[in-house]
């Protein structure tokens, strides 16, 4: 008596072009937002300017203009409002076209 036995997974070559063109195909409108939102978010130059912006601004708020108070909520906003639409399009990206 075998405390485990295998069986062994039947292996399914797949052509993953042509996989990848059948999901091109069937993608839709928010797809292909989402698609091209990560091509141009996804970088670290993205990082980089975001980091840039937000420490010009404290620095500008710091020192020369006060036009926003410490906790600096105009600059929590505006940080957090390109979040809304970018999260969504990676959970659309992640979910590669809706459930099968």
């Amino acid at each position: 008596m075998k405390l485990f036995e295998h069986k062994k997974h039947p292996y399914i070559p797949r052509n993953i072009n042509k996989l990848h063109a059948a999901e091109l195909a069937a993608a839709g409108a928010n797809q292909k937002i989402a698609v091209g939102m990560t091509q141009v978010f996804q970088s670290m130059w993205t990082f980089w300017l975001i980091m840039a912006w937000i420490v010009l601004w404290i620095a500008v708020n710091a020192t020369i203009v006060h036009f926003d108070p410490l906790p600096w909520p105009l600059l929590l906003c505006l940080a957090s409002v390109p979040q809304l639409p970018l999260v969504f399009g990676i959970l659309e990206r992640l979910d590669k076209g809706g459930q099968k």
